[in-house]
C-alpha cells in the first residue's frame, strides 16, 4: 500500500477530522511522496543496473548529498508513520468510547420513565423508545411509520391535530392532555409535550414525549367528587345551621323579652320594696312618736302625780312613802325604756338634727354600752344634697352593721367612714375582729335566719339601686362597703 493511499484511507475513515491542519499536512505530504516514488528507481533495479554498469564499465557517480537527503526523508516518513499509528490508536479509543456513550444514551433513551416519539410533520412515527412502545402495548418495530393519531380517542383527535400543527408551524414547545385508546378497551390519560427539532440525520422532525397521568387524573376526579360531596354536605350543614341559628335567634328574642319583663318586674319589685320600706319607716316613725308622746307623756304625768302625792303624806306613814318611791322608780325606768324603744324605732334626732348628729349619737351610745370598743368616725357629706328617704336607709345600714360588729366581731376598734362622691354616697365600716367565712355565712345549709343582718344591709342597698360588698377573713376582721346613688346631688 503506497503512502498516499494510506493517508487517503486515514482521512476517509476519520472524515469528522478533515478540517484538522495536521492531517491536512500529512495528506499533502502523501501526494509529494507519491510523486517522488514515480521518479525514484526501484531498489530491486539497483543490482541489474550495477551489473550493467560494471559490464559496460560505465560507472556513474552518485551525488552523496542527494543520497543523504533521501535517507533523512525516509527517517522522517518512518517518524510520521509512527505518529499516524498513535493517532489511529487514539481514534480507535475515541470511537470505542463514543460507541459506549451511544449505548448508554440509548439505554437512557429506551428506559426513560416517559415515552419518547420522533414524528414527521404529519404525525407518523419515525422512532420510539421502549417506554413509548410499552405505553401503546405494541412492539417498537411495528410502530415505525404508523400514524400516532390512530391511538388517540375520536373525541380528542382534533385537539391532537391542532397540537401537531402548532409544533410544525411555530417551532415552540407546546403541551396538551389527551386520552389514548389501547387494547382491551383500556384508556390511558397522557400529557403530551413536544417541540420541533433538526439534525444531520433528520433535517426537520417533531420530538414528542408521553407522560402517563392516569393516576393523577383519577386522583383529580376523586378529589372533584370529594369536593362535590363536601360541598353538598356543607350546603346541608349550612341549612341545618341556618335553621339552628333561626331557632336560636327566636330563643334569644324570647329570652330578651323575658329578660326585659324580668327587669321590669325587678324594677317594679324594687320600687314596691322601696315604698314598703318607706311605709314601714313611716309606721315606725308614727309608732315611735306615739310611744314617745302619748305613752311617754302619760307615764311622765303619772310620775308627777305620784311625786305630788308623796309630798302630801306625813312622814309618819313610812310604809306608804316607800311604796310610792318604788312606784316612782318603776315608772322612771319605764319612761327610759319607752324613750329607748322610741329611739330604736325612729330616732327623733334624725328628723330634728339630721343624719350626722344621729350617727354620732348612735356611736356614742354604743361605746357607752360597750366601753371596751372604740369607734372612729369620719363623715364628710352635705346633708342638704342627700335625699330624705335615703337618710333613714343610711342610718339603718349603719345601725345594723355597727350592731353586728359590736356583738359578733370581738373587735376592739371599729372604723366608720361616710363620704359623698359626686352622685353617690359611699359608706365603709370595718373592724379588726375575728372575721368569718363568707362562704359558710351565705350557705344554703345554714339556718334561714343566719346572716340576717348582712342580708338586710344588702337588701336595703339593692332596693335603693346601690351596691353591697363584704370582705372577711378568719382572724383578719371584716370590711363592709356600700355605694348608694344620690339623685339630689345632680340637682
Amino acid at each position: 500500500m503506497c503512502i498516499r493511499a494510506y493517508y487517503c484511507t486515514v482521512v476517509t475513515v476519520n472524515k469528522r477530522f478533515r478540517d484538522n491542519s495536521t492531517l491536512y499536512f500529512y495528506f499533502r505530504l502523501g501526494i509529494l511522496m507519491t510523486d517522488f516514488e514515480k521518479k525514484r528507481i526501484p531498489p530491486e533495479a539497483f543490482g541489474s543496473r550495477a551489473e550493467e554498469i560494471q559490464k559496460n564499465n560505465r560507472i556513474r557517480s552518485v551525488d552523496k548529498s542527494i543520497a543523504n537527503d533521501v535517507d533523512t526523508l525516509i527517517q522522517e516518513l518512518h517518524s510520521h508513520q509512527i505518529v499516524l499509528e498513535l493517532q489511529n490508536e487514539e481514534l480507535r479509543k475515541a470511537q470505542a468510547e463514543l460507541g459506549l456513550s451511544h449505548q448508554r444514551f440509548r439505554e437512557l433513551y429506551d428506559f426513560a420513565p416517559v415515552g419518547y416519539f420522533s414524528l414527521d410533520k404529519h404525525g407518523r412515527i419515525l422512532d420510539v423508545n421502549k417506554t413509548g412502545a410499552r405505553m401503546l402495548d405494541i412492539y417498537r418495530a411495528r410502530l415505525v411509520h404508523r400514524d400516532l393519531r390512530s391511538f388517540v380517542i375520536d373525541q380528542e383527535r382534533d385537539r391532537f391535530d391542532k397540537f401537531i400543527r402548532l409544533l410544525g408551524a411555530e417551532g415552540q414547545e407546546h403541551s396538551c392532555d389527551i386520552r389514548l385508546s389501547l387494547t382491551g378497551n383500556r384508556v390511558m390519560h397522557v400529557r403530551v409535550n413536544g417541540v420541533e427539532l433538526a439534525d444531520e440525520e433528520r433535517p426537520s422532525h417533531l420530538f414528542v414525549t408521553f407522560t402517563d397521568v392516569s393516576e393523577q387524573k383519577r386522583a383529580e376526579a376523586e378529589l372533584a367528587r370529594m369536593r362535590d360531596e363536601l360541598g353538598d354536605r356543607v350546603k346541608m350543614r349550612t341549612a341545618e345551621l341556618s335553621e339552628t341559628v333561626g331557632a336560636l335567634e327566636n330563643e334569644i328574642e324570647e329570652r330578651k323579652s323575658i329578660e326585659d319583663q324580668l327587669r321590669l318586674s325587678r324594677e317594679k319589685l324594687r320600687q314596691l320594696s322601696r315604698k314598703t320600706m318607706a311605709m314601714l319607716e313611716s309606721d315606725r316613725k308614727n309608732v315611735a312618736k306615739e310611744i314617745h308622746d302619748s305613752l311617754g307623756g302619760s307615764l311622765a304625768a303619772i310620775k308627777f302625780r305620784l311625786e305630788d302625792s308623796l309630798t302630801r303624806f306625813d312622814d309618819e306613814d313610812a310604809e306608804m312613802n316607800q311604796v310610792l318611791l318604788q312606784t316612782i322608780e318603776y315608772i322612771q325606768d319605764t319612761i327610759k325604756d319607752t324613750k329607748r324603744i322610741s329611739a330604736s324605732l325612729r330616732p327623733t334626732t334624725l328628723d330634728d338634727l339630721g343624719l350626722q348628729p344621729t350617727i354620732k349619737w348612735f356611736c356614742r351610745h354604743l361605746m357607752e354600752i360597750n366601753p371596751e370598743i372604740s369607734i372612729v368616725t369620719r363623715i364628710d357629706l352635705n346633708e342638704k344634697e342627700v335625699e330624705e328617704s335615703l337618710k333613714i336607709v343610711i342610718f339603718r345600714i349603719v345601725q345594723e352593721a355597727m350592731t353586728n360588729a359590736v356583738q359578733h366581731s370581738e373587735a376592739d376598734t371599729v372604723w366608720l367612714t361616710l363620704t359623698q362622691q359626686e352622685q353617690e354616697i359611699e359608706l365603709e365600716i370595718k373592724d379588726n375582729g375575728c372575721g368569718f367565712d363568707t362562704g359558710k355565712m351565705f350557705s344554703e345549709t345554714l339556718e334561714a335566719l343566719a346572716g340576717y343582718g348582712i342580708a338586710s344591709i344588702r337588701e336595703r342597698a339593692e332596693i335603693c339601686g346601690g351596691t353591697f360588698k363584704i370582705e372577711s377573713f378568719i382572724d383578719s376582721g371584716t370590711n363592709i362597703h356600700v355605694r348608694l346613688p344620690n339623685g339630689n346631688a345632680a340637682n
